[in-house]
């Protein structure tokens, strides 16, 4: 995500699907700590850490993986 520009449309995409497994994880509760830190990339990152027990170096894969989860269950 850092250093490169992407369209809105894929931002809000790429953040519901985040916003999603946390709900998944912990429900609004989860959703709410995720948020709360989510103001820059970084932030991102330790919200992953922190809400989805997601390491930084696995937050590719783990999106992608959603991503494919998400679309199959529809």
């Amino acid at each position: 995500m850092t250093g490169q520009r992407i369209s809105s449309q894929t931002y809000y995409v790429s953040s519901a699907v985040l916003i999603k497994a946390a709900e998944e994880k912990g429900g609004t509760q989860a959703v709410e700590n995720f948020l709360k830190q989510t103001s820059n990339d970084e932030g991102i990152y330790n919200a992953m850490r922190q809400v989805l027990g997601v390491q930084k170096d696995e937050a590719n894969s783990f999106w992608r993986q959603k991503i494919q989860e998400f679309s199959t269950n529809n």
